[in-house]
């Protein structure tokens, strides 16, 4: 667990040097992390638990120290937003523990901005950012995020465990 912790610590901090990989890198941690704690000490699963959304919550605040630095008023704004708004969230689940509220709060910010960060490599000053891309990007994040937050915290789908959660193959 303390191995996993560490990384979880320590690899974000890329976030501030490199935002992209560093994004996505502690995207796919944070999606491992639970896989490999039931690998080698699913004992500590429980513990891991309350600590994991702390872990989420320190590497979305690295990207919003980027976000912060975007020349893009709009884009910074909708950054904020997404961000105070998934805050809210945590807090309220942490308080209640309710993880459905999780499905009411879903972080959009770390989808939204990973997705700016691609648009500016590919394509920065040749297609201007307008309201209308911010909307259909907003849109198209929200209905993915709103699935996957629906099959993790409300019927509690876990893809990358296959069968063993859908009770196949025992």
């Amino acid at each position: 667990m303390i191995l996993v912790i560490l990384l979880r610590i320590t690899l974000p901090l890329l976030i501030l040097r490199w935002p992209l990989i560093g994004g996505l890198l502690s995207i796919f941690l944070d999606y491992i992390d639970f896989n490999i704690l039931q690998a080698f000490d699913p004992g500590k699963l429980i513990l891991y638990q309350n600590l994991d959304k702390v872990l989420d919550l320190h590497y979305l605040t690295l990207e919003f120290i980027v976000a912060l630095t975007w020349r893009d008023k709009l884009v910074k704004k909708i950054a904020s937003s997404l961000f105070f708004y998934r805050i809210v969230g945590v807090i309220l689940f942490e308080i209640t523990q309710a993880k459905q509220l999780l499905f009411f709060f879903p972080n959009l910010f770390e989808f939204f901005f990973l997705f700016y960060l691609i648009y500016q490599k590919f394509w920065g000053e040749k297609l201007l950012w307008s309201r209308k891309l911010s909307t259909a990007v907003l849109i198209l994040l929200f209905l993915f995020k709103i699935y996957q937050e629906f099959s993790l915290h409300l019927v509690n789908y876990q893809p990358w465990l296959g069968s063993q959660v859908l009770g196949i193959g025992k």
